[in-house]
């Protein structure tokens, strides 16, 4: 997505990075054809308390189908792996600089998906993936461009998109061709994250299906114009078969189900935040810092410092089952070894909560199972589905 924003501080550009490829890559699923709206009633608020979410039955994660092992020698992936459905219960896997792989249930092993590469018609930095109705087609951070493959993997065309960055992020979420922007409406004023509908990765302007402010940051120029919390919450969402948009603000619990045209489906909510931020947490970050030396490190970390708030954000991701089911990912955070995951019912109602993990990377969910990295045997990475019920 390119360099990005060089005035902001690497924390809050990993963030946002990380959590634009997962945002436009592969929170949902795609499917082949559109499912009706979940008859639930409209507009229904729920209201939940830190003692409800403790009370939630637990739900056990169990191991299931094992896919791979990234022993050198297989298509597993080595590194942080995203992945998005494709039609008929098949998937695609990617990372930078290796294949894009295309899973079908019952097939021990993946189909290639073009040529990684520096020609045109290859691919490296891949940032999105979602099978058309003849194909394939695949967003390139190199360039950047769109590449389209046929229902065999064979490169057919490809052509350039205007440029991204941390601000400025194209994908696909469910089989929808989404733009994903962080703006400021005044110069120097607060921003907004937004996400809008586009005929193609090409396009830069569409309906707006999502504006959530960020009222930590404030943006001239595509740059932060004032200090930028050490630890950013930005909001996180999903489309649902139905095209319905799911999303979280992410400094609460608080998760949103509405249509494209903003009418609201449901909403669970509550002021539980996330985990406190630790003072001595902070000092050690500190004093890193001053033992390097840097004064100007320094100073920019204490004006950060100053804008951060007591709490983390509380969710960090959102996915969509074709059932309607949400799973809400909990925030990871080096002081605790797991990570809270709650399951939502497709009428707002929590079904349970169960834990997996930090080491755990869930990459999809398909209702009572989910599809995850982990480390695995003699500590290589393992890519396999995991059953929760």
């Amino acid at each position: 997505m390119g360099a990005g924003l060089r005035a902001f501080s690497t924390r809050f550009a990993a963030a946002f990075m990380v959590a634009a490829v997962v945002a436009v890559g592969a929170l949902a699923g795609c499917h082949d054809s559109a499912a009706p709206a979940r008859p639930v009633a409209n507009g229904v608020e729920r209201t939940i308390t830190q003692a409800s979410l403790d009370s939630l039955a637990v739900i056990h994660a169990t191991d299931g189908r094992l896919l791979c092992l990234s022993d050198g020698r297989s298509a597993c992936p080595f590194n942080a792996v995203t992945a998005n459905w494709m039609h008929d219960g098949r998937f695609a896997t990617w990372e930078p600089n290796r294949l894009v792989q295309i899973w079908t249930p019952g097939d021990k092993d993946p189909r290639p998906l073009g040529e990684v590469g520096t020609n045109l018609h290859q691919y490296g930095n891949v940032l999105s993936v979602m099978a058309a109705k003849d194909g394939y087609t695949l967003i390139d951070g190199q360039g950047p461009r769109v590449l389209h493959y046929d229902a065999k993997g064979v490169y057919q065309s490809g052509m350039p998109i205007p440029p991204l960055s941390v601000v400025h992020a194209v994908g696909f979420s469910s089989d929808v061709a989404i733009l994903q922007l962080i703006r400021s409406v005044q110069p120097g004023g607060p921003a907004t994250f937004e996400i809008r509908q586009i005929n193609t990765p090409a396009d830069t302007t569409g309906p707006s299906v999502l504006k959530v402010p960020l009222p930590w940051l404030h943006i001239r120029d595509d740059h932060p114009s004032a200090a930028v919390p050490l630890f950013p919450v930005l909001p996180s969402f999903a489309f649902a078969a139905d095209s319905d948009i799911v999303w979280s603000p992410g400094d609460t619990f608080v998760v949103h189900r509405q249509s494209l045209s903003g009418q609201s489906r449901w909403t669970l909510r509550s002021t539980v935040t996330g985990p406190p931020i630790a003072a001595g947490e902070l000092a050690a970050m500190r004093l890193n810092i001053q033992q390097r030396g840097d004064t100007a490190s320094l100073t920019r970390f204490d004006s950060s410092a100053a804008h951060t708030g007591a709490h983390r954000g509380a969710l960090a991701g959102i996915l969509v089952a074709r059932s309607g089911r949400v799973l809400a990912v909990s925030l990871p955070v080096t002081t605790r070894d797991s990570v809270d995951y709650f399951v939502i019912n497709d009428d707002g109602k929590l079904a349970g909560r169960f834990l997996l993990p930090r080491t755990t990377h869930v990459l999809l969910f398909a209702g009572d199972s989910l599809l995850a990295q982990r480390p695995g045997a003699n500590a290589q990475l393992e890519l396999r589905w995991l059953m929760v019920k």
